[in-house]
């Protein structure tokens, strides 16, 4: 077979999952809690996703964390958004 005849196409990344973690508990305080990681990424591994969920009893209580990573130039860069759930400090009475 001549590669001259070869058809040429750009490249397409479809991204397949690389790695999935999660856990599950059940508290008498804040009820059902469950982390999940998931990582995605392209056959080149130039675009990368992950995804990250920490779950505390209800959404307004949890974390979720969503990165996109470009490795396909020179200057690679990464695009991240994340929301923590509002921490509330713990007050003691003064006697």
């Amino acid at each position: 077979m001549d590669s001259t005849t070869f058809r040429h196409a750009p490249y397409r990344p479809r991204f397949s999952r690389d790695y999935v973690s999660g856990g599950a508990f059940f508290a008498s305080n804040i009820g059902f809690a469950g982390s999940t990681v998931m990582s995605f990424s392209d056959v080149l591994g130039n675009h990368n996703i992950l995804v990250a969920l920490n779950l505390f009893g209800d959404f307004a209580n949890s974390d979720v964390y969503l990165a996109y990573s470009n490795l396909s130039h020179r200057t690679n860069y990464t695009v991240r958004r994340s929301s923590t759930a509002p921490t509330s400090s713990s007050s003691r009475r003064e006697q």
